[in-house]
């Protein structure tokens, strides 16, 4: 676990600085993954709760936790988008794109600081960590 709260960002942000069809690519496969392990742990997550196997704090946790995961993944995915659509902009001076770039680069961190700690509620409720989002 600790060494996903270190990479996770770390890679979140190579989206970005790379170039722009690898930042569109890769940003993609990021998220897609990322989206994809969060739902199934959501699932699994919801089955443990059920099953009554579940401390109300961490269920509390969890609760807190998504909705901030879900808000931060879609403003990563809009500055990102943004991003990309500046740097193909003909018009866009260097500022405009170095200014874009920045803001994709926070909410991507800011993404991955949301990922973790549902990721980390998710891990204290049970969640195997083999289905929860991995670092590589």
């Amino acid at each position: 676990m600790k060494r996903l709260h270190k990479v996770l960002p770390l890679i979140l942000i190579v989206a970005v600085i790379a170039g722009c069809a690898t930042v569109g690519k890769t940003a993609y496969n990021i998220d897609a993954v990322t989206v994809t392990a969060i739902d199934t742990s959501m699932k699994m997550f919801a089955d443990l709760v059920v099953a009554g196997k579940v401390p109300q704090p961490i269920q509390d946790q969890v609760k807190t936790y998504y909705p901030l995961y879900q808000k931060s993944m879609i403003l990563q995915i809009t500055a990102t988008q943004a991003y990309l659509a500046i740097q193909q902009n003909q018009a866009a001076t260097q500022g405009d794109v170095a200014t874009a770039k920045a803001e994709a680069e926070r909410r991507i961190q800011a993404a991955s600081l949301a990922i973790l700690d549902l990721v980390d509620a998710l891990s204290k409720a049970g969640v195997p960590q083999s289905v929860l989002p991995k670092s590589n």
